[in-house]
């Protein structure tokens, strides 16, 4: 990131930017005249505008007094020595604090309750740098002379210390990269304003954790042989990793959706983003990977079983063999096989493996003997799977919906 220099737009140009960028950032806002004359925020950048000017030309205390005189009408503090791009933001305005040696690129929003604060008490360089297209929440803490790269955002109360490359998301006290993800914009500008999908590790932790509390607590004994230390082919080869080399790319729009998903998940409303984008490309293994993997991993067996029939039916479709798995024999899969093949397998066996986590034996079965026989090699762990269900001591009913 170039920090602003000092061979900057006019003064007059600088001031109808940082206007005009509202617009583009506040969908509350509804004309200039409105902006000019009820935002704080706006407010105090127009007078730090003039105040840098006049720091800049050595008159530091005249400058120092029309910043103190820009506190008290907005509640903002922006020391005029700070150096500042353009279409500069301040939402709200509320107790944002910017100090002497703090330096923004082009085009960055603070919410109110921000700092960009200093870490000591020597002078030269102690505030923070941050990048363009930079985005703070809420209340939160930038301190030292630490820099935030491009497009970085900060989650709200966040209080980030150290600093951080471009393209990331930081969260928590102390700020963590959470998330390094180019997910999508909005404005003209290309600035990233979806600051309320910033994840929540310690909640999906909570989570994963009540999830596994109720696995253990709710599953029936299982045979020893689960216990075990699995084939690597059982681990490694399955649905949900599944990752062909000859894919047809995803559109921009499934692709943001799905990284959307992957931010919200284990909330609810990634569900309706990958529904989305199923509607979309309701074909592509990709989507199909994620909305497997989400019910998968929500326990809705049901309904995970109901997208690896659909990944089934694809799959055969397009790698153009039989739609009835029984009728298949190992010669359709003779020789160089496409992505599709070996998904057509994965899909299999997965269905074979819910069947089981759903007490449907005599179905799982078929399909196991199926996929053993159409991967002799047993390179998937069909042949493992297949003796766990033979077992005379594993109860298919006890695990039945």
């Amino acid at each position: 990131m170039s920090a602003p220099t000092d061979a900057a737009p006019s003064l007059w140009q600088l001031m109808r930017d940082d206007i005009a960028c509202v617009f583009q950032r506040d969908p509350a806002a509804r004309s200039r005249w409105e902006v000019l004359t009820t935002y704080p925020g706006v407010h105090a950048v127009l007078l730090y505008r003039l105040a840098h000017r006049l720091w800049r030309l050595e008159l530091a205390y005249p400058a120092r007094l029309l910043s103190f005189v820009a506190r008290l009408w907005s509640n903002v503090d922006i020391h005029p020595g700070a150096r500042i791009g353009l279409r500069f933001f301040i939402d709200h305005g509320a107790g944002v604090v910017i100090g002497e040696t703090a330096e923004i690129g082009d085009d960055v929003t603070l919410y109110h309750g921000v700092t960009l604060g200093g870490t000591t008490w020597n002078k030269g360089k102690r505030h923070p740098t941050l990048g363009n297209g930079v985005v703070v929440g809420a209340g939160a803490k930038v301190l030292g002379p630490i820099t935030l790269g491009d497009r970085v955002r900060v989650g709200a109360n966040s209080v980030v210390v150290h600093s951080v490359g471009a393209d990331r998301t930081v969260v928590g006290i102390p700020g963590k990269e959470v998330v390094s993800l180019k997910t999508v914009v909005n404005g003209e500008e290309g600035i990233n304003l979806d600051h309320h999908l910033i994840p929540d590790p310690v909640g999906k932790l909570i989570a994963t954790l009540i999830q596994r509390l109720e696995r253990l607590e709710g599953a029936p004994e299982l045979p020893a042989i689960v216990a075990e230390e699995e084939p690597a082919a059982v681990v490694q080869n399955d649905l949900h990793t599944f990752a062909g080399d000859t894919l047809a790319p995803l559109s921009g729009a499934v692709g943001r959706l799905l990284e959307k998903a992957a931010i919200l998940y284990p909330q609810m409303e990634a569900e309706n983003l990958l529904l989305e984008a199923w509607a979309l490309a309701s074909d592509h293994p990709q989507v199909l990977g994620a909305l497997y993997r989400f019910y998968f991993y929500r326990h809705r067996l049901d309904d995970a079983l109901g997208v690896a029939e659909h990944t089934l039916r694809t799959s055969a479709a397009q790698a153009r063999l039989n739609t009835d798995w029984k009728s298949l024999q190992p010669t359709d899969f003779a020789g160089p096989q496409s992505d599709m093949h070996r998904l057509y397998l994965l899909a299999l066996k997965a269905c074979a493996y819910l069947e089981l986590r759903l007490g449907r034996c005599a179905s799982a079965k078929q399909r196991l003997e199926a996929l053993c026989r159409l991967d002799p090699e047993n390179s998937l762990g069909g042949a493992y799977l297949l003796s766990l269900a033979d077992l005379s001591d594993f109860d298919c009913t006890s695990n039945a919906a």
